[in-house]
């Protein structure tokens, strides 16, 4: 196949046509496809998770106005295998947010450039529902930071935690989330909560963000940053945690089975633990976003969230007492976690992290029983494309199991994520900036029942 760019192109009633040459003909009964029948719910598909307003691609590609103008670029990325960015080996596991594209899906956009990109019936089509597969595409909730946060132009990141409140009519229950950036090139993370107060808080008296004085972006200190914030009732009660996730480059919607979710209280605040902002040589500003999605119905399940941090990634023969973890300069090495799951669970997804020195990632669990369950494998690790990977179907793993996972660092020059020429000793947990290194393991479950592995979840 010759590759898109080598096409030669045509102007076709103002559409560039790529002429597509083929070993085979196709067969007469092969009906040509158009936007409206075939490459709107594709791209809907396998692109909507970043390309949709607010995402993380540069342009949309719900309506087929969007699609026609770029045709040619979108075949040649997707020809060439830039596009879509997906990072997980799907020989190892596949999910139900991947985005590759299969040979037949591959063929289909080939044909429709081809054809002349007909558009065929977009009466019903025109544009298509957001990767949250509702009625619209519009959140049913936005908590936004109160004001935009300047960014000043410098060599250090920034750390800060944002205070978002928010009260509604009644108690209501949330089936998705989505974190947007209001900067995507100075937002590194974001790790954020829902949080429950009483009443008498008055959730919007207070300051509404705190600077990090120190480069963790870590402040475990709840009693303290409650009163700070002034989420603490009369009565001396703190909020009561609702939910916790987060939101790292390349994320998509985070979205749940019917029947689980969490509760959104009727009177809350929505409170950004540690949000990261990475060195930049221009001042700017951000107002990051929170979208959410209320479910059609009651919540019986609640999203639960654990995250498995460097201080138990260590190598097998790891004594307590010894020095600190690092990464030698020069050198490649590899880190484990094996944590031990303490009940039954079902999970719903799974996250690895880590930073610029990440070569490689993979995470399984090995059963009671001695039976290895593969979860996720990232062979070529990219910094900028991390997702939290949802599994087609619900996975069991029962008290007992063993979860593990490897991952690779290299702290040599031939590196080019490297942050430091020459190498040097790259310890972790120093730091949450690029330039320091981590390895985390986070997942989304629910509490097993019976027949979760037959729930399915949505792309």
């Amino acid at each position: 196949m010759i590759p898109a760019r080598h096409h030669p192109l045509i102007r076709t009633r103002g559409l560039i046509t790529v002429l597509i040459l083929a070993t085979t003909a196709l067969g007469a009964e092969t009906p040509t496809p158009t936007w409206a029948r075939d490459v709107g719910p594709l791209l809907q598909r396998r692109c909507a998770d970043c390309h949709h307003p607010g995402g993380a691609a540069p342009f949309p590609l719900q309506a087929y106005r969007h699609a026609a103008k770029r045709a040619n670029f979108l075949l040649e990325v997707v020809e060439s295998g830039l596009m879509p960015p997906w990072k997980a080996d799907p020989a190892y596991r596949s999910f139900a947010n991947e985005r590759l594209l299969s040979p037949d899906e591959l063929a289909t956009l080939r044909r429709w450039a081809a054809a002349g990109l007909p558009a065929g019936d977009t009466g019903a089509s025109s544009a298509f529902a957001s990767p949250l597969a509702a009625a619209t595409d519009e959140p049913d909730l936005v908590l936004r930071m109160p004001r935009p946060y300047p960014l000043p132009a410098g060599t250090k990141s920034v750390f800060i935690c944002v205070k978002i409140p928010y009260e509604l009519a009644r108690d209501t229950f949330v089936r998705a989330t989505d974190f947007i950036p209001g900067d995507r090139k100075r937002v590194h993370h974001a790790s954020y909560q829902i949080l429950e107060v009483d009443d008498d808080v008055d959730t919007r008296a207070g300051p509404d963000v705190e600077v990090y004085s120190d480069t963790t972006g870590e402040n475990p200190d709840d009693a303290r940053q409650f009163a700070y914030f002034r989420l603490i009732g009369r009565g001396g009660k703190a909020p009561r945690l609702v939910f916790h996730t987060g939101w790292l480059p390349g994320s998509s919607p985070q979205k749940y089975p019917p029947g689980m979710g969490f509760r959104l209280p009727r009177k809350g605040v929505l409170l950004i633990r540690s949000l990261h902002y990475s060195p930049a040589p221009k001042a700017g500003e951000d107002q990051s976003a929170v979208r959410l999605w209320f479910a059609h119905g009651p919540i019986d399940r609640k999203v639960e969230f654990a995250a498995f941090k460097p201080e138990i990634a260590l190598p097998r023969n790891r004594k307590p007492g010894d020095p600190p973890l690092m990464i030698p300069a020069g050198k490649v090495v590899r880190y484990e976690i094996d944590n031990e799951v303490p009940y039954d669970v079902s999970l719903l997804a799974v996250n690895p992290h880590m930073h610029l020195l990440g070569r490689s990632f993979k995470v399984y669990a090995v059963k009671p029983a001695g039976d290895t369950v593969p979860l996720v494998n990232v062979p070529r690790w990219d910094f900028n494309w991390q997702e939290f990977y949802r599994f087609r179907t619900l996975v069991h793993l029962p008290k007992g199991s063993r979860l593990r996972a490897e991952a690779w660092f290299d702290n040599t020059s031939k590196n080019l994520q490297n942050p430091y020429l020459p190498p040097r000793d790259v310890y972790f947990e120093r730091g949450m900036a690029e330039t320091d290194e981590m390895m985390r393991l986070v997942m989304q479950y629910v509490m097993w029942r019976p027949g979760d592995e037959a729930i399915t979840q949505q792309p």
